[in-house]
Protein backbone atom coordinates (compact mmCIF):
# COMPACT_ATOMS: atom_id res chain seq x y z
CA UNK A 1 0.00 0.00 0.00
CA UNK A 2 0.84 3.53 -0.60
CA UNK A 3 1.48 6.44 2.52
CA UNK A 4 2.95 9.67 1.08
CA UNK A 5 4.79 11.87 3.64
CA UNK A 6 4.93 15.19 3.64
CA UNK A 7 7.73 17.29 4.92
CA UNK A 8 8.04 21.05 6.40
CA UNK A 9 10.66 23.70 7.40
CA UNK A 10 13.62 21.80 8.27
CA UNK A 11 12.91 18.51 7.33
CA UNK A 12 12.43 19.56 3.89
CA UNK A 13 15.28 21.60 3.40
CA UNK A 14 17.31 18.22 4.32
CA UNK A 15 15.24 16.23 1.90
CA UNK A 16 15.55 18.13 -0.96
CA UNK A 17 11.85 17.74 -1.69
CA UNK A 18 8.39 18.58 -0.06
CA UNK A 19 7.13 15.22 -0.21
CA UNK A 20 7.92 11.52 -0.77
CA UNK A 21 5.63 8.79 -1.07
CA UNK A 22 6.65 4.85 -0.05
CA UNK A 23 5.23 1.31 -0.56
CA UNK A 24 4.53 -0.55 3.08
CA UNK A 25 3.07 -3.90 3.38
CA UNK A 26 -0.46 -3.88 4.73
CA UNK A 27 -1.40 -2.92 8.30
CA UNK A 28 1.94 -1.49 8.92
CA UNK A 29 2.60 0.75 12.09
CA UNK A 30 3.73 4.68 11.85
CA UNK A 31 6.80 3.19 12.91
CA UNK A 32 7.17 0.74 10.43
CA UNK A 33 6.43 3.24 7.64
CA UNK A 34 9.27 5.60 8.74
CA UNK A 35 11.79 3.10 9.37
CA UNK A 36 10.66 2.17 5.47
CA UNK A 37 10.66 5.97 4.61
CA UNK A 38 14.14 6.77 5.80
CA UNK A 39 15.94 3.53 3.76
CA UNK A 40 15.61 6.03 0.91
CA UNK A 41 16.98 9.28 2.84
CA UNK A 42 20.19 10.13 4.31
CA UNK A 43 22.23 10.01 7.81
CA UNK A 44 21.31 13.81 8.02
CA UNK A 45 17.50 13.80 7.51
CA UNK A 46 17.05 10.69 10.20
CA UNK A 47 19.25 12.07 12.63
CA UNK A 48 16.89 15.31 12.48
CA UNK A 49 13.73 12.80 12.66
CA UNK A 50 14.69 10.01 15.37
CA UNK A 51 17.51 9.90 18.47
CA UNK A 52 20.22 7.31 19.05
CA UNK A 53 17.70 4.93 19.91
CA UNK A 54 15.35 5.20 17.10
CA UNK A 55 12.80 7.42 19.10
CA UNK A 56 10.88 10.00 17.87
CA UNK A 57 12.78 13.27 18.36
CA UNK A 58 10.62 15.53 21.09
CA UNK A 59 10.11 18.27 18.47
CA UNK A 60 9.12 16.10 15.50
CA UNK A 61 5.17 15.97 15.34
CA UNK A 62 3.25 13.50 13.51
CA UNK A 63 0.53 14.17 11.53
CA UNK A 64 -1.84 11.90 10.10
CA UNK A 65 -4.82 12.89 7.69
CA UNK A 66 -4.71 16.37 9.84
CA UNK A 67 -4.74 14.75 13.33
CA UNK A 68 -1.75 14.45 15.29
CA UNK A 69 -0.39 10.90 16.89
CA UNK A 70 2.43 9.47 18.60
CA UNK A 71 5.44 7.18 17.08
CA UNK A 72 3.54 4.42 19.74
CA UNK A 73 0.37 4.69 17.87
CA UNK A 74 -0.25 1.06 16.98
CA UNK A 75 -3.35 1.48 14.36
CA UNK A 76 -2.49 0.30 11.20
CA UNK A 77 -1.96 2.97 8.21
CA UNK A 78 -4.12 2.74 5.42
CA UNK A 79 -3.40 3.17 1.49
CA UNK A 80 -3.67 6.82 0.79
CA UNK A 81 -2.55 8.08 4.52
CA UNK A 82 -1.05 11.03 4.45
CA UNK A 83 1.82 11.57 6.99
CA UNK A 84 3.07 15.14 8.14
CA UNK A 85 6.26 15.00 9.37
CA UNK A 86 5.98 18.84 11.24
CA UNK A 87 9.33 20.31 12.38
CA UNK A 88 8.30 23.54 14.67
CA UNK A 89 9.70 27.03 13.56
CA UNK A 90 11.82 28.37 16.74
CA UNK A 91 13.79 31.60 16.95
CA UNK A 92 12.82 35.27 17.28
Amino acid sequence: MKIKFVFTSQISLIAKKNDQSIEVVDNSSIQTAIMELLKSNSQEFKELILDQHDQLLPAILLIKNDDQISFDDKSSLKDGDEIMLFSPMSGG
